[in-house]
């Protein structure tokens, strides 16, 4: 990545400091360290934003033009200063990146988490239909730990449309808030003549989605929950929950919510 200065704003929603924390959990990988980073935060946010960084393993010394999370230092905005490079925000869902005078929205985490997945289904195993559930965790996502049903979401298939227009009509799509750490997806699907469990399974486990990707990398394991995927910038696929259910094949995976949209703001800034 080259050198640039990232603008990030918190807001009172609880989310906003989930990604934040998870941005700057990115920026210690070497090849993102030369990305400069800001916080434009009211001060009362301060102390929610702190306590959201303990939750992700960041310890933060609050200063009074800038904050230190994790040995990383990072200036505060305040409300006066002009923009000078992009700024980065998260509302509804979704992360806007302003930059060059002009806002690119990206997409939603669902959408997102689910993106490699539904590729190599579109691409390769001929997709007929497939009904695709999440169940999205705590760690301050959500202020509820309760579970709680959620209809299906009109924005999500305005995702699908923009990155999956093949596929409209052909993935629906429901969601629910649990009490876990990190999110479980499930897609139910149907696929063309000749796909089998097994010949997928050996798919979806040789995948390598590059750099030049434009949806987070699929890491195949065994045995894992949601909490493996607390932190992760990646999607975790469970190689045993590919089942064969009647003509339906099962797949499970599990990914962050936060450190997904963070992923793909970094990639967005490449």
């Amino acid at each position: 990545m080259t050198a640039a200065a990232l603008e990030y704003v918190v807001d009172e929603a609880p989310a906003s400091a989930a990604v934040f924390a998870a941005i700057v959990s990115m920026l210690r990988e070497p090849e993102r360290g030369s990305l400069a980073l800001s916080l434009a935060s009211p001060p009362a946010l301060l102390d929610p934003l702190v306590r959201t960084c303990a939750r992700r393993g960041l310890a933060v010394e609050r200063g009074a033009k800038a904050i230190t999370v994790a040995g990383r230092t990072i200036p505060l905005v305040l409300g006066d200063q002009p923009q000078l490079g992009p700024r980065a925000r998260l509302r509804e869902g979704r992360i806007t990146l302003e930059q060059r005078g002009k806002a690119q929205v990206g997409e939603p985490s669902e959408l997102l988490a689910a993106s490699p997945v539904l590729d190599i289904l579109e691409r390769g195993a001929g997709l007929r239909w497939a009904v695709l559930s999440t169940i999205e965790g705590r760690d301050a996502w959500h202020a509820s730990v309760d579970l709680s049903e959620r209809r299906s979401d009109a924005s999500f298939e305005a995702a699908l449309r923009r990155s999956f227009p093949a596929l409209v009509g052909r993935v629906a799509f429901c969601s629910a808030i649990g009490p876990q750490l990190g999110a479980a997806m499930h897609l139910s699907v149907v696929l063309g003549a000749g796909a089998s469990v097994d010949g997928l399974r050996d798919q979806l486990a040789h995948v390598d989605h590059g750099s030049g990707s434009p949806w987070p990398r699929l890491r195949a394991r065994r045995r894992v929950g949601s909490a493996d995927s607390f932190g992760e910038p990646s999607v975790v696929l469970d190689l045993d929950a590919i089942v064969g259910v009647g003509p339906l094949i099962r797949i499970a995976a599990y990914y962050d919510p936060p450190a997904i949209l963070a992923g793909d703001l970094l990639r967005r800034l490449t």
